[in-house]
């Protein structure tokens, strides 16, 4: 091999190396942990439910009688949240648990949410179940969500709904118009009834984030006054392998590798010259 050869060759190992600890880096210094909100979108029908990546787990909120359903091939388990007479904080189902300060966690059905007024009741039967029944809060609170069975490194999508079709009221008469999900700085804001009337369509919205930790919490607000953040049903999708981490235990290894392959590189060169 010429002298030439060689040193492009070893112009090129080297340029190859340095690219792939510079990837690396990238990888390792990422931000990750924090949900990034899309656009609040208004209920339409079944197709609304994200089919992307896979299913980890999705719920249907409400009472203790709370029916599982399938919309769009996505099965949302039921999620009992508490009732009225259960003066319950907090609730965990699988590896998801809400909890509320300074009151208790309230649940409502279809006699509160639901309706057949139109253009609400124009949606399938198995949408109209998810989305007529739903958990909030006795009073005006905040509302924590903690997402389990996460793996670190793994990219995540989760999609979330509130709907007051029939624009009803809690026992409290409070409303449920609008409620803030947040994670860190980040926040979303989603309308439960576009028309503020009965038959009127709620939203939702899907957020994205890099597991850091095997779980994930965010937040659920609504406005001061006697007003509740409401949920009716809730999805969480993986949409990508492990990013690539650099075991620092292993850097001398690579580092070891690096030097015998440059050391080589070097062996030739002289030997050509």
């Amino acid at each position: 091999m010429g002298r030439c050869a060689l040193a492009v060759l070893g112009r090129r190992a080297v340029a190859i190396l340095g690219a792939g600890f510079m990837c690396f880096g990238v990888a390792t210094g990422a931000s990750a942990g924090l949900i990034t909100w899309g656009s609040p979108t208004t209920v339409s029908g079944d197709s609304d439910v994200d089919t992307t990546g896979t299913r980890v787990y999705a719920y249907n909120i409400g009472p203790s009688d709370v029916a599982a359903t399938t919309v769009n091939g996505v099965a949302f388990d039921a999620f009992a949240f508490p009732g009225e007479i259960d003066y319950s904080n907090s609730v965990t189902v699988g590896s998801v648990t809400f909890s509320e300060s300074p009151s208790n966690l309230q649940s409502y059905g279809a006699l509160t949410l639901g309706t057949n007024a139109t253009p609400f009741g124009n949606l399938s039967s198995s949408y109209k179940t998810m989305l007529s029944s739903g958990g909030t809060a006795i009073s005006y609170a905040t509302i924590t969500a903690t997402l389990g069975n996460l793996t670190v490194g793994r990219q995540y999508r989760l999609q979330w709904w509130t709907s007051n079709a029939k624009n009803g009221l809690g026992l409290t008469e409070e409303t449920f118009a609008t409620t803030t999900a947040a994670s860190g700085s980040n926040g979303v804001t989603l309308d439960s009834n576009s028309t503020n009337s009965d038959g009127g369509l709620g939203q939702f919205v899907i957020g994205s984030f890099t597991a850091d930790s095997t779980s994930q919490t965010f937040t659920l607000d609504s406005p001061a006054g006697n007003t509740s953040p409401l949920i009716n049903g809730f999805q969480v999708r993986l949409v990508s392998a492990p990013v690539p981490e650099i075991d620092p235990a292993g850097m001398g290894s690579v580092l070891a590798l690096v030097g015998g392959v440059l050391g080589l590189l070097e062996r030739r060169r002289l030997k050509a010259a």
